[in-house]
């Protein structure tokens, strides 16, 4: 009777003993299977190959492969990409400093060395009928026996007009292209002498009847070099030129000697 017993113990315990390990195996087969994670796989398209990223990746192999596909956009695109966008503008080329590209309109006889000559040391100055009028004193001796006698006349050596008017095309320049305030001729190569004036440092008058004023800046000058400055016309020297205009904007007065 006790050996009937013992064999029938033994065979529920070891059915006992059969049903746990069966349901410790089942649990620790449910358990790996919840912590199992599926990789996600993103797809990039690389000019003609496809290129994937799986999520479950380490951290480190992470960032190799998003190093890998930089270095990939970049081969394929021309571009460089970095961690954090940059943006970069395409600088436009600067431009080229402006040239002092200028023509003197000059006239077939410039020739004015005898003017020079015979220029009077003293010339006075006056207003009279709405001009600029430039004359000088001129002696004649008469003899008359044994007596010589001296005559004091005045001659015009030019009259420039107040209100100088636009003539309809320019006028071609010769080496004497005005006056000074004293009465003195301005020789349009003398522009060196007065590079160090300001803009509102007058020089003189050009034959035409327009001022001519010291070095400003050259945007705005017309052909003859000159411009409107508080509406009123002007010459005006531009740094580094060797002429004082280029050209008569207006009617140029003729000069008289005799």
């Amino acid at each position: 009777m006790m050996a009937m017993i013992r064999t029938r113990d033994f065979f529920l315990y070891a059915l006992i003993l059969l049903f746990l390990c069966i349901g410790v195996g089942t649990t620790l087969i449910a358990q790996s299977k919840n912590t199992i994670e599926i990789p996600t796989v993103t797809h990039f398209l690389l000019g003609r190959e496809n290129v994937a990223v799986v999520s479950g990746e380490s951290a480190n192999d992470r960032e190799t492969t998003i190093a890998r596909l930089r270095e990939k956009l970049a081969q394929e695109s021309g571009y460089s990409i970095s961690r954090v966008p940059v943006f970069t503008s395409v600088d436009e080329p600067e431009p080229e400093p402006e040239t002092s590209s200028y023509e003197v309109q000059r006239c077939l006889h410039t020739d004015d060395s005898t003017l020079l000559v015979k220029w009077p040391p003293l010339v006075t100055f006056s207003v009279l009928e709405g001009a600029r009028v430039y004359s000088y004193q001129k002696i004649d001796e008469k003899t008359v026996g044994t007596t010589t006698i001296q005559a004091t006349s005045t001659v015009t050596l030019t009259a420039l007009p107040l209100q100088p008017l636009t003539a309809v095309s320019p006028a071609c320049v010769r080496e004497v292209v005005g006056l000074t305030p004293a009465g003195q001729p301005l020789v349009n190569s003398s522009a060196g002498s007065y590079q160090h004036l300001g803009k509102d440092a007058l020089i003189g008058y050009a034959l035409d009847g327009f001022p001519i004023y010291a070095v400003a800046p050259a945007e705005g000058l017309d052909t003859c070099g000159g411009t409107t400055e508080n509406g009123t016309y002007r010459y005006q020297l531009r740094a580094g030129e060797g002429e004082l205009i280029r050209c008569f904007t207006g009617i140029p007065q003729s000069v008289t000697l005799e």
